[in-house]
């Protein structure tokens, strides 16, 4: 027997042995009386993309549990206005919490970012090419997802959310390299005070690409918690949609937490972090609205709407200060 959330109502469903995919969503569509399921995509190398399921039960209790989770506990980021995101402010006051920028006309301009206007899945579809090729992230089972042709995101972005045979989201996007890279710029401060950028030892060649990205997430997408590689702090700019985020500072007793709570959930036993996490920040980003979120905190997003955003990665002052706490976290010391 196993249980299966289908557009939005749990079935549970009796077989003997093994079943499918294919085999279950019948069972499912019997059990509604649909005549037919529902369409395949392929993925970039022509292989059938399978339906199944939509959202398992845990994904989608920990999907509830991210944008139901409110409280007088949690706390909310800094606001600022985004002539005061400077480069000396990052490099002398540091991104110490959650920084959040509100939306208004000239927001961009002010924080020296370049955006192309009206970026939507179709604008990014049109100047990257029907064929080339995107990967994507497995909401249900927070894996890797299929490797799509950015025509067929296209298509599974166009498709009504009740529709779609799996809730994916993509990886990020990078714009290095890409038509996108001249006319996607990340804020001033966070080009300036780069480490990656200003400090990558010339011998080691290849400085990381990561400072802007395009991000794309349907609506019921999650990212469970997690912490960037390397500690590195990220930004965030909302084109479209609608999305909340869940932030733990990197205390040792969080830091602690969490790596159990990392052990726990590869062995599928784990649960909701934010109840293990002390000093949570909770904030709702929106069109035109910026947040920035600093190295070394733990944190998850969920969609509330199909959105569309360009963000990235880079380091600054604080990193090593997480750097030497995380050690002292880990089993053996060591991640």
């Amino acid at each position: 027997m196993w249980y299966v959330l289908w557009r939005g109502r749990e079935y549970r469903v009796e077989t003997s042995g093994k079943t499918s995919v294919l085999e279950r969503l019948a069972c499912v569509a019997r059990l509604r009386g649909d005549a037919t399921c529902r369409p395949c995509l392929t993925d970039a190398f022509g292989a059938l993309l399978e339906p199944e399921p939509p959202l398992t039960m845990r994904s989608w209790r920990i999907y509830q549990a991210l944008i139901g989770c409110t409280g007088d506990t949690l706390l909310s980021p800094k606001e600022m206005s985004a002539a005061n995101i400077t480069t000396e402010w990052m490099r002398n006051d540091g991104l110490r919490v959650p920084v959040f920028i509100s939306a208004y006309p000239t927001a961009a301009m002010d924080l020296g970012m370049e955006v192309p206007s009206g970026l939507t899945v179709a604008a990014v579809g049109s100047v990257i090419g029907p064929r080339h090729s995107i990967s994507t992230v497995n909401v249900s089972k927070q894996v890797e997802g299929p490797l799509l042709t950015m025509g067929d995101w296209m298509d599974y972005w166009a498709t009504p959310p009740e529709e779609r045979p799996q809730v994916l989201k993509t990886s990020l996007l990078p714009v290095a390299g890409s038509p996108l890279e001249q006319r996607l710029r990340a804020p001033a401060a966070i080009r300036g005070s780069d480490l990656a950028y200003h400090a990558w030892p010339e011998e080691l060649g290849g400085r990381p690409q990561v400072q802007s990205n395009v991000l794309m997430s349907v609506e019921g997408s999650h990212r469970d918690f997690a912490l960037d590689v390397g500690g590195a702090s990220v930004w965030y700019h909302m084109l479209s949609g609608h999305q909340v985020f869940l932030m733990a500072p990197p205390t040792r007793p969080n830091l602690s937490a969490f790596v159990k709570w990392s052990i726990a959930r590869r062995r599928g036993v784990a649960g909701f972090f934010g109840e293990l996490a002390g000093g949570m920040y909770r904030c709702e980003v929106k069109a035109g609205e910026t947040l920035l979120v600093p190295g070394g905190w733990v944190h998850a997003t969920a969609a509330l709407q199909d959105s569309v955003a360009v963000g990235g990665h880079f380091l600054h002052g604080d990193c090593p200060l997480f750097l030497r706490r995380l050690p002292d976290c880990t089993p053996a010391g060591r991640m």
